[in-house]
């Protein structure tokens, strides 16, 4: 047992410095800067706050994003590799298949999950009834290619 019933400043102090060690090498953001997403095919709601790098400098990208409960992201790729970890909430991640947006169509991902997007994967994202916060890793330039109609079937933009 590490410390007794009656905590000693030596038990204390051993379990700050095992937290720190934990975290050694890593850096917290309480306040990220957080934007409102303004692009045509998204509804309201949305919001980015970059945690690295930007969309036109080359190099390293990671963002989150914060989407409200019941958000649609329609179906778009990536020129690059994208991964994709729930940090809060949970969403339903699909299009990859050719299947259109649905609950039933996509792969449900709850906090925690990681999934990898190889370059030019067709795919799409809902929420739950809940919001969701992800991470969202690649390399910039980073461009969204919409597809025309919407559906991962659809034709891609040119």
């Amino acid at each position: 047992m590490l410390c007794s019933a009656k905590p000693t400043l030596g038990c204390v102090l051993a379990l700050i410095l095992t937290a720190l060690a934990a975290c050694a090498g890593t850096s917290t953001h309480p306040q990220f800067v957080w934007h409102d997403v303004a692009i045509p095919q998204l509804r309201p709601g949305a919001r980015i706050a970059f945690l690295q790098g930007d969309f036109a400098t080359p190099g390293p990208l990671v963002f989150r994003l914060s989407l409200p409960p019941n958000y649609e992201f329609p179906a778009h790729y990536h020129d690059t590799d994208e991964e994709l970890i729930v940090v809060d909430g949970s969403l339903y991640l699909g299009g990859m298949d050719g299947r259109a947006m649905s609950r039933e169509a996509g792969m449900f991902h709850r906090a925690g999950a990681w999934h990898r997007l190889p370059a030019k994967t067709v795919h799409w994202a809902m929420t739950t009834d809940e919001p969701v916060i992800a991470e969202v890793r690649s390399t910039a330039p980073y461009a969204i290619h919409w597809l025309q109609d919407g559906a991962p079937d659809g034709k891609r933009e040119q």
